[in-house]
């Protein structure tokens, strides 16, 4: 897919012990360099023959188990396989309930077809709608079109950044939970973007730079 692959697994902790095994080529790499969205990738099949990635953007999305995920991640602080590839997990969704009930409850129809629908919108988005919305076209630099903080939102940013790296990162003491949190420089303004391009498709309008 020209635009990124996205991967989905049930059982996250599958994928991961695939890409721990030593015997053959697992990915590993793959699924490293894919993190950045901005770079390409050279592969090669020995029945097919090599291929090249020009736009390598990789998402996954997945379940794990609290317990198999505190034992994976033991190897990693015990300083065994530590390349960052767990840091590039940057999401987490505990559902920490704080007391079982059971529930026979109707799903919301109108709240799933307007999720539906949101997903389909921002999927079918073209160059020129994404400029009508206030991004920047594209250019030599640039293959698609690319949003810009506002003004306000550019300082906001700089006060956050400064905060992050200058004080919160050096004073953390684990090193495994300082390098996690070297990854929020994109996780924060990719955020920002997901949530104003859902802004701009709802609004129906243009609103121009991040706000």
């Amino acid at each position: 897919n020209p635009n990124g692959i996205l991967v989905i697994r049930d059982e996250l902790i599958g994928l991961l012990s695939s890409l721990d095994q030593n015997d053959t080529d697992t990915g590993r790499a793959f699924y490293l360099e894919g993190w950045n969205g901005t770079g390409s990738y050279q592969f090669d099949r020995i029945t097919r023959g090599s291929g090249y990635i020009q736009n390598h953007c990789l998402s996954v999305l997945g379940g794990i188990q609290p317990d198999k995920l505190m034992s994976y991640l033991e190897k990693t602080i015990r300083g065994m396989g530590n390349d960052g590839l767990l840091q590039r997990f940057q999401l987490l969704i505990y559902p920490d309930l704080a007391q079982w009930q059971y529930a026979d409850s109707k799903s919301n129809k109108d709240a799933k077809e307007a999720v539906f629908s949101l997903f389909k919108q921002l999927d079918e988005l073209n160059e020129y709608e994404l400029v009508q919305m206030g991004a920047k076209p594209s250019d030599e630099f640039n293959i698609r079109p690319y949003f810009r903080f506002t003004q306000e939102a550019q300082e906001a940013y700089k006060t956050w950044s400064t905060q992050l790296n200058g004080i919160t990162i050096p004073n953390e003491e684990h090193a495994i939970i300082q390098e996690h949190l070297s990854k929020f420089g994109k996780l924060m303004p990719s955020l920002a973007l997901i949530f104003h391009l859902i802004d701009s498709v709802q609004l129906g309008e243009r609103i121009g730079g991040i706000s």
